[in-house]
């Protein structure tokens, strides 16, 4: 199941203390899909920093900014671990364009190649697994 919601008891959107890389395995397939797997990594990641402010019952805001998100999270996380800020923010004008498209046209111009979709699962992944050891931790 992907995760989403506040994970508290009532509220059937999910459970964001289990992240799951639900969105992050569809990276195979035709080319048209890494546009849509790169959406679905940074949706693995926006929701793996919100399940860390959750488990620190921080507020967890209704942005899906990456950065922002991850300047939140990162005092939480183990030290030794760097997430690439570049990756982040190409995800996020991913994610951003297509979403609120305005005054750009209904499309991202640029679409992500099967490689960088392949890299951004990568990347998803290596930063879920960050997030994943540190929920498993206690308080």
């Amino acid at each position: 199941m992907a995760y989403g919601g506040t994970g508290r008891p009532g509220d059937s959107r999910g459970d964001r203390r289990q992240p799951t890389a639900h969105a992050c395995r569809r990276v195979s397939g035709p080319p048209q899909e890494y546009f849509l797997a790169s959406l679905g990594a940074q949706q693995c990641i926006e929701k793996g920093f919100k399940a860390v402010l959750e488990k620190h019952e921080q507020e967890v805001p209704n942005i899906h900014n990456l950065i922002t998100l991850y300047g939140r999270a990162e005092e939480r996380l183990p030290d030794e671990e760097t997430i690439d800020v570049d990756l982040l923010e190409r995800l996020n004008q991913l994610y951003i364009d297509d979403r609120y498209p305005g005054e750009r046209g209904l499309m991202p111009e640029v679409k992500p190649s099967q490689e960088e979709g392949r890299g951004f699962r990568a990347f998803a992944e290596n930063v879920l697994d960050t997030i994943r050891q540190h929920l498993q931790e206690k308080k």
